[in-house]
């Protein structure tokens, strides 16, 4: 792929986030979820937005859940990331962790734990130049 045909691929992927993000979910801040409910309600959500393969350097499938976590309204923040297995070059994936902090039903304040993925689809010599996303919840 040229380097044209990239930078066109990444507006066009730039463009479809930003329709996905609109559509993406909006939580009241107010609203209250028991854990289990909130967590399959922004893991749908989420899969939503980082449906498909990707193809880019900047991680734009990635940064779609976090446009849509900061779209919803919800009190979350990253808490890390990292690049895997352990020791193994090419990497097959990169992880990125985060939290989210709500109040539940009964006024209780918990916690999220969250990772967002990016499985490599590559090559065998670069694994990650394209990814598939996964989202999991805890």
């Amino acid at each position: 792929m040229s380097a044209d045909d990239r930078m066109v691929e990444e507006v066009l992927q730039d463009l479809r986030t930003r329709d996905a993000v609109s559509e993406a979910l909006r939580l009241n801040p107010s609203d209250q979820f028991d854990k289990r409910t909130l967590a399959s309600k922004l893991v749908g959500e989420l899969t939503k937005v980082t449906k498909g393969l990707f193809r880019d350097e900047y991680w734009h499938g990635i940064n779609n859940a976090w446009k849509a976590l900061d779209a919803s309204g919800i009190d979350w923040h990253r808490t890390g990331s990292e690049y895997g297995p352990k020791g193994e070059f090419p990497h097959k994936f990169k992880r990125f962790s985060f939290e989210v902090n709500f109040t539940n039903k009964r006024g209780k304040k918990e916690t999220l734990y969250g990772t967002v993925t990016a499985h490599g689809a590559g090559s065998v010599d670069d694994p990650l130049e394209k990814y598939d996303i996964t989202v999991q919840l805890s």
